[in-house]
């Protein structure tokens, strides 16, 4: 009897110690995911080395990469290279769901701006011709426009009818904008063109100074565009087609100043320069010496002495002219 007893108490101790102890549960995952600090966009391109972790897991995915191999911490490295800004997300899985984590790569655009290159004949051409090769180049772009051509390739020659002169003008297009180049044909200028050359007047006074002296400059340019003037105590530069200035250089006796000015235009048939020249010279000289005023009692005459010997003795008589 008491043995049955024991057993009984025995079986009900055990039962009590099977429903109080604790019960196996599952912990739900962990994600993180980390990258290098970042404060401007980087070149396309440029290696990224990824660093995370994934807890409470059976496996890790991480997108834009690709399926992870986990240490035994659960940590992993992943090396990417994008080419545009990407947004890389860790997702961490387990038996009580899942966990994700995320880190956005910034990466500069590559988009470049477009470049434009032209050629055309460079010397006039005989205005019987009707024809003429030009070639053409773009870079960075997706569309070619060539004015008096239309639509053409990215690059390439072409013979073209043309009725001098006449201007082509290429357009680049692509992403990063628009770039252009231009070359003009020209004709060989004929006696009946009717071009009128500049013409120039050009003054620069007095010819000859003393140190110290002053010079007045003056310029006036007709059927002109651009006017450079230039000599001692003007410098060198471009000017207004006509105007007057006044200098003081700093000389010495012996010195030749040099002064020029140049009319220029562009001829419309050839797209040559036109220009008038003119040359002047300012000689330096020692300034003049003027005697000074007599004083009164001063001898301003000549004196003819005369000796004659009439007596012993010598007689002077004096003779003024």
């Amino acid at each position: 009897m008491k043995t049955t007893l024991q057993t009984g108490l025995a079986l009900v101790l055990l039962g009590v110690f099977l429903v109080s102890a604790p019960a196996a549960y599952a912990v739900a995952p962990a994600a993180t995911l980390t990258g290098p600090d970042i404060t401007s966009p980087i070149a396309p391109g440029t290696p990224i080395i990824l660093l995370g972790q994934c807890t409470n897991t059976t496996s890790a995915y991480l997108s834009n990469y690709g399926s992870l191999t986990l240490t035994s911490g659960g940590g992993f490295s992943a090396g990417v290279v994008p080419q545009i800004t990407t947004t890389y997300t860790l997702t961490c899985t387990g038996s009580d769901g899942t966990a994700t984590a995320s880190f956005t790569v910034p990466v500069a655009s590559s988009t470049s701006q477009p470049t434009a290159a032209m050629t055309v004949p460079s010397a006039p051409i005989d205005a019987s011709n009707s024809a003429v090769s030009i070639s053409w180049q773009c870079t960075n772009s997706t569309a070619a426009f060539i004015t008096n051509v239309g639509a053409v390739s990215l690059s390439g020659q072409q013979t073209v009818a043309i009725t001098p002169p006449q201007t082509f003008t290429l357009t680049c297009t692509g992403s990063g904008g628009t770039a252009t180049a231009s070359g003009t044909v020209y004709p060989w200028p004929t006696s009946s063109s009717g071009v009128t050359n500049p013409s120039i007047a050009f003054d620069v006074s007095p010819s000859t100074i003393s140190p110290g002296q002053s010079i007045s400059v003056t310029w006036a340019c007709s059927n002109a565009t651009s006017a450079l003037v230039n000599g001692s105590g003007l410098g060198s530069g471009w000017t207004s087609l006509n105007g007057s200035t006044t200098v003081q250089p700093t000389v010495s006796v012996g010195d030749v100043l040099f002064y020029h000015a140049g009319c220029y235009a562009t001829n419309p048939q050839t797209g040559g320069t036109l220009s008038a020249l003119d040359n002047r010279y300012v000689y330096v000289v020692a300034p003049t010496v003027t005697p000074p005023p007599s004083t009164p009692g001063s001898v301003t005459s000549s004196i003819t002495v005369t000796v004659s010997k009439q007596k012993p003795g010598i007689n002077l008589y004096f003779t003024s002219p």
